[in-house]
């Protein structure tokens, strides 16, 4: 560009032309004047000497020469200077590089697009016309769709044909591209509230405050039982649920005479399929083809046998009908349990707690399986979200839960129904302390009422803290950020290795410190749930 400004403001203008061209004519002149020997005579005769008309006859032809020359050089330079602006000039006009427009199929005389298309029809036509129009052009030009920024501009026809180019249909479809987890970790926007989260604490800042809460170095050893507890407690009576549910029910069912089929919760059934469903169904879909015929032939025999029951509780009942009444509630409650611990292994119990809101029933007993293994949970991976089961099955997606979230959903179902008693309903206790210090999980009571006190294990920051609370928050990213909040205030926030076991070990001290040790009624100490002996001091032999 400055090239062409520098061309510019060397063009001669024409006032200089005539200037040039002026004093060469009056150069030329002179030239002409000099050289005669009449006007030479004359001049000596009439005005100066001889001597001086001899000298002047020979330094202004000499000077007028010069004169001449120099004007007839500036003359050619400034017609070159003339026809070098009316090069560029052309040149720019017909440059490909500037933005003027290129010439296409559909350029010439295009009506507006505003007064062309005025319906539905128009559109299609004109999206049609133009995309015909790419292909012709593409096809003349003979090069590839141009790029911007690194993205190829393509239009519809040349992407089928590069995605089929053998002219043979597709029978299967195109599978949907997932993200890695790697790439998900800086471009996925952070959820609702997971920002306000506090912070994690440094391993400094952990120590000092479990100093000031009177628990450090109780809870290094307190660690060690939390997990002792888990796998005897939790995992290993819950496995012991999965692996003998249907049986119960089957069993239940068989003692009223009625016979039924079920599968065992989070089997895979994909293995053995019905002979209606197609190999590609199974693909498609990982639920199993009579998973919906299992549930709707639950809910249908249950509430047959719940109207059954009442009736057989009736005073108009008689003695056969009585009798029956302790094998019908034994086969409501197997298929209550059955029900409950299927959407519990499914993720759908206590919705919020997990970041995803459904996760698959077979990947969660296969995890439940792995980590009962062992004393002490050993096969915990604080990092994972699926992965350590996707490398060695090369079967499952990533977007799964980790164990961190896997194992506090437990524990929160655990403390919903202890002794993994599912088919009693929570709201069902009676006693003297029925009701005191109710526990949420997943969402925080109502702000215009809530309870004196209560405890609660929540996904995310809490939206309002009463004076009575005391709140275990769960982040949802991976590995998760665990926070505590009592008194109105964050206390403590983990996020680690240990962050899962810091969590849950300082919630029941809390309970037991401040709550008397009562979640729902229920004792830390009792035999439904057996925790508080962990939090008991060292006792040297």
């Amino acid at each position: 560009m400055y090239q062409f400004s520098l061309l510019y403001s060397l063009r001669p203008s024409a006032s200089t032309l005539l200037f040039i061209l002026s004093i060469f004519s009056a150069a030329g002149l002179t030239l002409i004047f000099s050289l005669s020997r009449a006007v030479s005579t004359d001049l000596g005769l009439g005005f100066v000497s001889q001597d001086v008309a001899r000298i002047c006859s020979k330094v202004v032809p000499a000077l007028a020469s010069i004169i001449l020359l120099g004007t007839l050089l500036a003359f050619f330079r400034a017609f070159s200077q003339w026809r070098a602006r009316n090069y560029t000039d052309v040149s720019l006009q017909s440059s490909p590089g500037t933005d003027q427009p290129v010439a296409t199929p559909w350029s010439k005389k295009r009506p507006p697009f505003h007064k062309e298309i005025a319906t539905e029809e128009d559109l299609k036509r004109f999206l049609a016309d133009v995309d015909e129009k790419i292909s012709e052009t593409i096809s003349k030009l003979g090069t590839p769709p141009p790029t911007v920024n690194g993205f190829s501009m393509a239009s519809p026809n040349t992407m089928v044909s590069s995605v089929n180019t053998s002219g043979a249909t597709r029978s299967t479809p195109l599978r949907p591209v997932r993200m890695s987890p790697g790439s998900q970790k800086f471009t996925t926007p952070p959820k609702k509230g997971e920002l306000d989260l506090p912070p994690p604490m440094s391993i400094e800042e952990s120590i000092e405050a479990f100093e000031k809460l009177g628990v450090y170095p109780h809870i290094e050893q307190w660690r060690d039982r939390l997990r002792q507890w888990f796998s005897s407690v939790v995992l290993n009576p819950l496995l012991t649920k999965i692996e003998t549910s249907h049986l119960k029910v089957i069993e239940a069912a068989a003692k009223l005479n009625i016979s039924i089929t079920l599968s065992q919760v989070g089997s895979d059934t994909l293995t053995t399929p019905t002979a209606n469903v197609s190999q590609m169904e199974r693909t498609n879909e990982w639920k199993p083809s009579f998973a919906v015929d299992e549930d709707g032939l639950l809910h249908q025999l249950r509430a047959t046998l719940i109207q059954v029951l009442d009736a057989s509780k009736l005073p108009s009942s008689n003695f056969q009908q009585a009798a029956l009444i302790p094998v019908l509630q034994e086969a409501v409650d197997a298929i209550v349990e059955h029900q409950r611990l299927h959407a519990l292994i499914k993720g759908e119990w206590a919705k919020g707690l997990l970041p995803q809101s459904s996760v698959r029933a077979d990947y969660t007993v296969q995890r439940i399986r792995k980590l009962a293994e062992g004393t002490c949970v050993k096969n915990y991976e604080y990092l994972g979200n699926g992965e350590v089961y996707d490398n060695v099955n090369k079967k499952w997606s990533l977007e799964l839960p980790s164990d961190s979230h896997l194992l506090l959903y437990l524990f929160c179902a655990f403390l919903e129904y202890p002794k993994w008693m599912l088919h009693v309903d929570p709201s069902t206790y009676t006693g003297a302390h029925g009701s005191k210090n109710p526990l949420f999980l997943g969402a925080l009571p109502p702000k215009e009422s809530f309870p004196e006190k209560y405890i609660a294990v929540i996904s995310g920051v809490p939206s309002v803290l009463h004076p009575g609370a005391c709140i275990l928050a769960v982040g949802k990213q991976s590995p998760p950020v665990f926070a505590l909040y009592w008194d109105k205030k964050p206390q403590f926030s983990f996020q680690g290795r240990t962050a899962l076991w810091d969590s849950i070990l300082l919630l029941c001290y809390k309970i037991n410190a401040s709550y008397g040790g009562f979640v729902r009624g229920v004792h830390l100490s009792s035999s439904a749930l057996e925790i508080l002996p962990v939090l008991e001091p060292e006792t040297d032999d």
